[in-house]
């Protein structure tokens, strides 16, 4: 069971890498080629469609980096259980290889955020 859970989140790899490249080009107006360009805005639409908070959250992860320490780090900075960023995240990172087309969305044309 733990291969399938795996193999079914192979988007997160690439998923991780638009939303560096998101955080790193945020004002960013030209790009190269259409990929880059769908990627970016992907990941800039499902991230405004999150509240302030959970934006900032966001942010902050990718900032410091995606592990078990940082993430209990964060936690405790916030004052909220680790768990719910990991939850948070991964949410984060379907919504944005639904709305990239990496995987179908399972019950609507829009793909679930948290608002």
């Amino acid at each position: 069971m733990e291969t399938n859970k795996r193999s079914a989140r192979y988007y997160i790899p690439y998923v991780r890498h638009c939303i560096r490249f998101f955080f790193s080009n945020q004002e960013l107006h030209y790009f190269d080629n259409p990929v880059s360009e769908n990627d970016w805005t992907s990941v800039r639409d499902t991230y405004q469609d999150l509240d302030k908070t959970v934006q900032e959250a966001i942010r902050l992860i990718y900032q410091e980096g995606i592990d078990d320490f940082h993430i209990a780090d964060l936690a405790n900075t916030l004052k909220v259980p680790a768990n719910l960023l990991w939850v948070t995240l991964n949410k984060f990172e379907h919504a944005i290889a639904v709305r990239r087309g990496l995987i179908p969305c399972k019950n609507s044309s829009k793909p679930e955020t948290e608002k």
